[in-house]
């Protein structure tokens, strides 16, 4: 059994390794197709152009200062949800060269993510607009963000930064988000794009699908694997189960055809010189494998005792049990030896309920003629 155990066991693993490679294959067919959907049908947040307007004009002492309005749109083909619009809504004076710092300005838009301005606690980051866009839809009115024209140094230039990010997740439940980073170029409020921070997610955010199908296939495996050796235990088990059922079944009936035809009535005979009869009857039942249920039987058909006896199964004519009397404490054991070529049982037996523990000799011998 345990060799049939380990052989349904490596076949059951082997059968989930091939069925496993098979999986993982559909897996990747359908995840692409999956992807291709999702990318083609998923919502795409943009800002329209931004054009400047005069707020403030140009004093002897500052600039001209611009209101920019900030159009969102939804250029996608399903609608965008959750959609925030963070931002200073005044820009930033720095340094002409912080657009050239990606470091920095990644910083900067993830401090907006967290919900404040490290240099300007302050102000509002979070703009008020619609938290839905549908498909080909703008804000229906603009974020307004504020600049100033550059201030020339003799060794450097200062330039107002409008920075921010739209965050939005899409109709699959996958997150996104467009990161932008603009500064005012010239007195007329003109605004260009800054070298950096200006980006939007990898469609979708999502870990590698080579990371993806390599975790998937591993718990898989992992998973199949512990499947095949518990349905091959069970497999065994059964196996087991049935074999064992085979051989019972096949021992009973065996056990059957050796001891079922010692069952009938018997007349009990003294065992002395005359053989002399004592007027009873001695009754075995036949209950399964080697055990008969025995009855000691009167004349005139009361029974008196009743006991039990199991016969060797390796010895076959060999058996042995006890008796106990229905009306008194008196019982017993018999030893029994049977005699197949006479038909009887040479019956030896000893009382053990009292304290001379008489011994005694009896036979069992089958009645003249049909029973």
């Amino acid at each position: 059994m345990v060799i049939l155990t380990v052989f349904v066991v490596i076949a059951a693993i082997v059968s989930a390794w091939f069925f496993q490679e098979q999986l993982v294959e559909a897996r990747r067919s359908t995840d692409a197709a999956i992807h291709n959907f999702t990318v083609d049908e998923r919502a795409w947040v943009e800002l329209e152009p931004i054009k400047g307007t005069v707020k403030s004009p140009r004093t002897a002492k500052i600039g001209a200062g611009f209101s920019y309005p900030v159009y969102v749109r939804n250029v996608g083909k399903t609608v965008a949800r959750d959609v925030r619009f963070r931002a200073s809504r005044i820009g930033s004076q720095s340094s002409i060269t912080m657009g050239d710092n990606a470091q920095s300005l990644a910083w900067t838009q993830d401090k907006l993510l967290l919900g404040k301005v490290p240099t300007a606690s302050d102000i509002p980051i979070t703009i008020a607009t619609p938290s839905v866009l549908a498909p080909n839809s703008a804000f229906p009115a603009p974020a307004i963000l504020y600049g100033q024209e550059p201030q020339i140094f003799p060794k450097d230039e200062w330039v107002s930064y409008l920075i921010g990010r739209v965050d939005y997740t899409d109709e699959f439940g996958i997150p996104h988000w467009l990161k932008f980073c603009f500064f005012v170029v010239d007195a007329q409020g003109n605004l260009w794009n800054c070298k950096e921070g200006n980006d939007e997610d990898h469609n979708p955010e999502q870990m590698d699908r080579s990371e993806v199908d390599g975790r998937r296939s591993q718990n898989s495996l992992v998973r199949d694997i512990f499947i095949a050796i518990v349905t091959g235990l069970l497999a065994s088990v059964m196996a087991s189960f049935i074999y064992q059922m085979l051989i019972s079944r096949r021992r009973e009936k065996r056990l059957r055809q050796q001891f079922s035809g010692l069952a009938g009535e018997y007349q009990e005979t003294g065992r002395d010189a005359g053989a002399t009869p004592t007027g009873g009857t001695v009754k075995l039942t036949y209950c399964g494998g080697t055990k008969f249920k025995t009855e000691g039987i009167t004349h005139d058909g009361v029974v008196y005792w009743h006991g039990e006896i199991f016969m060797r199964e390796e010895a076959g004519v060999l058996g042995a049990g006890y008796y106990s009397h229905t009306t008194s404490d008196d019982t017993g054991i018999h030893e029994v030896i049977y005699n197949p070529a006479l038909g009887h049982f040479n019956v030896s037996g000893q009382n053990t309920s009292h304290p001379d523990g008489r011994k005694f000799k009896m036979v069992w011998q089958r009645p003249a003629g049909p029973c």
